[in-house]
């Protein structure tokens, strides 16, 4: 059985699935400019490497998550879709605030 409901789940599920495809996708750029932009291995570089690719799967998590709640967000009581609600607008909010200061930083050092 299908409920075609539009609750708060699935309303944070649409918002982490769109909002977070751009981010998976520009993690993915990220990671991929950053080692090609080194010419040689160093351990700083392996660790950053390492860490940009944790932060890739998490951004890719974000559309994942965003599927399953707006397939099964339908299934939970009203106390509980607002919870998850609150959490993946609050975790969206942060994913967003994290893009905003790396392209902050990006800017500034083009500039010098």
């Amino acid at each position: 059985m299908v409920d075609g409901v539009l609750n708060w789940a699935s309303l944070a599920g649409v918002l982490l699935l769109f909002g977070g495809l751009p981010l998976a996708v520009s993690a993915g750029f990220q990671l991929v400019l950053q080692l090609m932009g080194r010419a040689r291995l160093a351990d700083g570089l392996v660790t950053l490497a390492l860490l940009q690719g944790l932060l890739l799967l998490l951004r890719m998590a974000m559309p994942a998550m965003g599927l399953v709640l707006i397939l099964q967000g339908w299934r939970l009581d009203s106390a509980l879709q607002l919870a998850v609600a609150l959490l993946a607008i609050a975790a969206f909010l942060e994913a967003v605030a994290g893009t905003l200061r790396d392209l902050d930083g990006w800017q500034q050092r083009r500039r010098r």
